[in-house]
């Protein structure tokens, strides 16, 4: 079973790339093959229903979209950018939390432009991860509120930046002018990985890709126009966009969006949007699990009305078996049932869903495995090792292979390797192509040539179904063992989880070879006075359950360690601040004779 690499692909979206005109794509009624179809289609369809309704603190109602208001003022936005900005351009849109986003996202689609989900420019902070995805795509313009337009001008981020902001006079400026529908292989959007384990690039996400992609979404949930959905997601979040704003679109009906922020202060929140509006589709990473296992007081239970939820969907990171077993008894006395809980797997590269777990388990499926047959490479049953979870089946004409990294060969099922995906859904390739020889390639595997999408994530197959251990790139390898740093991770989260907020563990080289270093975040409110006992009750739990000694243990402040907009740890941003001496710590443990001394504690 081969897996040998046949040359750098040669894209069929040339044309989208040089920044062409799309295509007139066939306008004709019936299934929609493009965003722009597909708004069309429901509009005519589903009229004044109720599309979006924005909770601005979680809570209230703020505004509401019907399907046919969003068509009617995406069509003026379009005829008002028609003419100012080139058809093919990249174009950002920095906008909060809000109606607005999705105006201007189905606004760009209709002019022919590119849209650029990014999260907005903000006075006080550092706009790093703007200023890169503005120097990646080489936009132009950027779409944004008026309030934000107002001192986004004088962003240093945005020099050379045209700021507009899309507000009713700037829309009254409508030019009568013809739109054409895009043809469904030009590109629709860039979607800008979280950045998670790099610096972020941007996917060349066609309408053909997301019209793929949402079917399976569809298929997987089993959503129908009577379906409910509550998304706290940000919208330019390949999981906020797809899932969150795009899916209920798709399926016809009504969703309720919150912003981040709003979750992240009061998870409660969020079970109440569901509770309140009787939602049967929401989820996040799992770490939006277990913020409402550790932040949701027993009080705040009484009236909570979970039974109507059936898909809560789980995935944007490794998913914890022990999460999702304490947050469905906790929270089964509120209606909710386990078999709503359906751990997935996705990416932003393949649009969004790859695999996801069957609709007919009765609750998430969880191998456990010997932990040092793991590290060799495969899988062997044993009743208390390392727990996995399966994200189910690929979805639809999707392809999953598990392939040795060092030889490109597929490996048989059982056997631990890198995640390769193939499928209609999978991108034309990141912008500039930098990576694209690397992630992107063709390859034959079992006798049938097919291009693939070289994930860097590790997994295997077990019946059919996927199984994630990893990142290729986070593994920590000491003295020939092979350690997945969210095992460690894992560890000290479970050991001390009402102390800690977030733990990140990375390899780093000191004088005598590599050593593990451990940074733990402290929770707001938890007493810093007692650093060593902690510290002895780490290294001596991780030395029991891992057989390795931690040579650098770090605790920090809460919110110091690095994380994306979705709130996924950034364990290469948290080693990098921790060799470049920019975390304040609040107390440092080290081995001397590691040479991973971490420095003087900050006062």
């Amino acid at each position: 079973m081969s897996a040998h690499a046949r040359g750098a692909e040669q894209s069929p979206h040339a044309r989208a790339l040089a920044g062409q005109t799309p295509g007139a794509a066939s306008c004709e009624p019936g299934r929609p093959e493009d965003l722009v179809a597909l708004l069309r289609e429901r509009s005519a369809r589903f009229g004044r229903k109720p599309l979006y309704t924005f909770l601005a603190d979680g809570e209230n109602e703020a505004g509401t979209l019907s399907f046919e208001a969003l068509a009617t003022r995406a069509d003026a936005l379009a005829r008002t950018l028609l003419g100012r900005i080139a058809m093919g351009s990249n174009v950002l849109l920095a906008y909060p939390p809000g109606l607005e986003f999705v105006v201007a996202f189905f606004g760009c689609l209709k002019a022919g432009l590119v849209a650029v989900p990014a999260c907005p420019p903000h006075p006080r902070r550092d706009n790093e991860r703007l200023a890169a995805i503005v120097a990646d795509c080489g936009a132009r313009h950027l779409l944004t509120t008026p309030l934000i337009a107002r001192w986004a001008v004088a962003a240093r981020e945005l020099a050379g930046t045209q700021i507009i902001a899309t507000d009713c006079d700037f829309i009254g400026e409508a030019r009568d002018a013809a739109m054409t529908c895009p043809d469904p292989e030009s590109l629709a959007l860039l979607q800008y990985t979280s950045g998670s384990t790099s610096s972020p690039r941007g996917v060349r996400i066609t309408h053909a890709n997301v019209m793929a992609n949402l079917a399976a979404i569809h298929q997987a949930e089993g959503n129908a126009s009577d379906s409910r959905g509550v998304s706290w997601l940000p919208s330019y979040h390949d999981m906020g966009l797809i899932e969150g704003l795009l899916q209920p679109l798709y399926g016809g009906y009504s969703t309720w969006l919150m912003p981040h922020t709003a979750f992240l202060q009061r998870p409660v929140r969020w079970l109440r949007a569901i509770s309140r509006h009787g939602a049967s589709v929401s989820g996040g990473p799992n770490f939006a699990y277990d913020a409402c296992l550790r932040r949701i007081a027993d009080e705040d239970l009484d009236g909570l009305d979970l039974q109507r939820w059936q898909v809560a969907y789980c995935g944007a990171e490794p998913v914890q078996a022990d999460t999702l077993a304490r947050f469905a008894a906790r929270f089964e006395r509120c209606g909710f049932r386990a078999t709503a809980l359906r751990p997935v797997y996705g990416l932003a590269e393949a649009t969004l869903l790859v695999a996801a777990s069957d609709r007919a388990a009765r609750r998430p499926r969880v191998r456990r495995a010997q932990r040092d047959a793991l590290e060799a490479g495969r899988f062997v049953s044993a009743p208390e090792g390392v727990a996995l979870v399966s994200c189910g089946r690929p979805s639809p004409a999707t392809r999953i292979a598990i392939v040795d990294p060092a030889s490109m060969r597929a490996l048989a099922e059982g056997a631990s390797g890198e995640i390769w995906v193939s499928g209609p859904a999978l991108s034309a390739g990141y912008w500039n192509r930098a990576h694209d020889a690397e992630s992107f390639r063709w390859a034959e595997i079992d006798g049938s040539a097919a291009r693939w999408l070289r994930t860097g994530d590790l997994g295997l197959l077990l019946d059919g179904e996927l199984y994630v251990t990893g990142r290729r790139k986070d593994l920590i390898i000491l003295r020939g063992r092979k350690l997945h740093p969210q095992d460690i991770e894992h560890s000290v989260q479970t050991l001390l989880a009402p102390r800690l907020d977030a733990v990140a563990a990375f390899a780093l080289q000191g004088c005598s070879g590599d050593g593990v270093v451990v940074l733990a975040e402290l929770r707001h409110g938890s007493p810093a006075d007692e650093p060593a006992t902690l510290a002895d009750r780490i290294r001596a739990h991780v030395y029991r359950r891992h057989e390795i000694a931690i040579d650098a243990l770090g605790f920090v402040r809460p919110g110091a360690l690095a994380r994306t907009s979705s709130g996924k740890l950034m364990r290469f941003r948290c080693r990098q601040d921790f060799v470049e001496s920019r975390l304040r710590l609040i107390a440092c443990f080290d081995t001397p004779a590691s040479g991973l001394a971490l420095g003087t504690a900050a006062s």
